[in-house]
């Protein structure tokens, strides 16, 4: 595991762990969850479909303290991009039973995930889900894992991926 200069580890002796998952929950069929807003790219874009079941995992939470695109920061924590993907049953389930540890305040936690499983981590495959605390429940939103938009620091959004070893 590589020592990220772009985030910061949080809860470093909380053990979060992730059930395991069928793979059938997609971000789009989650409105109960997302009550605030559920991004219609998900559907757009071919990501509204059933993933891979999965076993336990343990993630981890970071806090941004450098600026940097979603590119900078996950290659900061791994340059196996494949190691650092969750499906969106994952992400649904961190969002329902981790909400604490989301950034609050209408401010961003990034999860990166793939549109299909079975292949690899590439560019086109690659996109990020950014859910959102607000006063009127959660919002996610879906970027392209390539997106060259610069994310500031100093609103310490988070990042979760799978624990690396």
């Amino acid at each position: 595991m590589k020592k990220s200069n772009l985030l910061n580890v949080l809860y470093e002796n909380e053990k979060i762990i992730i059930p395991e998952l069928s793979g059938n929950r997609t971000i789009y069929g989650s409105k109960e969850v997302f009550f605030s807003y559920v991004d219609k790219d998900f559907k757009n874009w071919g990501l509204n479909k059933k993933s891979k079941s999965t076993p336990e995992t343990e993630v981890k939470t970071y806090e941004m303290v450098k600026d940097a695109t979603f590119k900078e920061m996950f290659i900061s924590l791994s340059d196996d991009l494949d190691s650092l993907c969750l499906t969106q049953s994952q992400i649904i389930d961190f969002c329902e039973k981790h909400f604490s540890h989301l950034r609050q305040g209408g401010y961003a936690t990034f999860f990166l995930t793939k549109k299909n499983f079975e292949k690899p981590a590439t560019k086109d495959n690659l996109f990020v889900a950014d859910v959102g605390v607000y006063s009127g429940g959660l919002c996610v939103l879906v970027f392209h894992f390539d997106l060259a938009y610069v994310w500031d620091a100093d609103y310490r959004l988070r990042v979760v991926v799978p624990k690396l070893s």
